[in-house]
């Protein structure tokens, strides 16, 4: 399973009364700089319009986030609101927008306007007999928030860079899936970690994975003073002990895979399921092999009662 990320940048939210033409151009100038921002490293909340600096087009982007501006603040406004108790927070169960407003209390959340059929504000499109061909499925990231890059040599650099923060940004970005139903309420969530929940012992190296940010969104309406070493905990004697290897399965001629899977596991009124998958690909004479683990959460996708659908899971991604 071939992990191809990018860096995240975020988006600046330009808007204002500027008149006279140097004025306006002094702005975009500044909108272009903000959209090449790397993401990971600031604050936590919501940057819209996540592009990469070799990819993104700073006047799509600003076309972009020009439809979405409403949407754009109200998830700023929830986050001011969920931050100074004005509001609940919470994920399963609430709309998109609060899920968004409630994981930006932890993370720095990205999306991305070039996934267009499934960034957080994807125009819904219709068949011919009117049933809706996406719109159920949003697809963002989230970065630890004020992450202080390290500063040793990377790759052969001398110093810390745009290659090596580039580099960092991909191990420590968690993937979000959200699944929505009816009045874009959250019905079930998949995260891609950034590092392996199996290699975990200590309390530092959970911290690492970025489960306890997953697992406080999902459960803080019924848990909402949870801490990260319970969550740990639960992982280390409740989960781990559960999982085992699945047999090997071939998903093409150059491809096998196979999956350390949990049992479903309750925690603070949710359903949990725990995947860590091996991939091995031929590439020429050789061969790469790639791991990573998958939390589905409230995922009912499996007829054998263990909530999610088995291998490949990457096409959720």
């Amino acid at each position: 399973m071939r992990i191809r990320l990018v860096v995240v940048c975020f988006a600046a939210l330009c808007c204002g009364s500027c008149s006279g033409v140097h004025r306006n151009d002094l702005a975009a100038q500044a909108a272009a700089g903000e959209a090449t921002k790397p993401v990971y490293g600031q604050p936590a909340g919501y940057y819209a319009g996540r592009a990469d600096p070799e990819l993104t087009s700073a006047p799509e982007l600003n076309v972009w986030l020009a439809r979405n501006q409403r949407g754009i603040d109200e998830i700023q406004r929830r986050i001011s609101q969920i931050r100074n108790g004005e509001r609940a927070p919470g994920c399963l169960g609430e709309d998109k927008f609060n899920c968004v407003a409630t994981l930006a209390q932890k993370l720095a959340v990205a999306d991305s306007y070039r996934r267009v059929a499934e960034n957080i504000f994807a125009e819904v499109k219709y068949d011919v007999n009117g049933k809706p061909i996406n719109g159920a499925k949003v697809k963002f990231d989230g970065y630890p928030a004020n992450a202080a890059p390290r500063r040793e040599a990377v790759a052969g650099f001398d110093a810390y860079n745009d290659y090596s923060a580039a580099i960092e940004a991909r191990q420590n970005m968690t993937q979000f899936v959200l699944n929505l139903g009816p009045q874009d309420t959250v019905v079930s969530i998949l995260a891609r970690l950034p590092k392996l929940t199996p290699l975990a012992r200590t309390q530092e190296e959970y911290d690492r994975t970025g489960i306890y940010e997953v697992v406080w969104a999902a459960s803080v309406k019924t848990c909402p003073a949870l801490r990260p070493d319970e969550v740990a905990k639960w992982i280390e004697n409740a989960v781990k002990p559960t999982s085992r290897i699945t047999t090997k399965e071939r998903l093409n001629d150059d491809v096998t895979a196979q999956e350390l899977v949990s049992n479903q596991a309750s925690f603070c009124g949710h359903k949990y399921v725990f995947h860590t998958i091996k991939q091995k690909e031929r590439e020429g004479l050789g061969h790469t092999t790639t791991f990573e683990t998958i939390v589905a959460i409230d995922w009912n996708g499996r007829a054998d009662g263990r909530g999610t659908e088995a291998l490949p899971m990457q096409k959720y991604f």
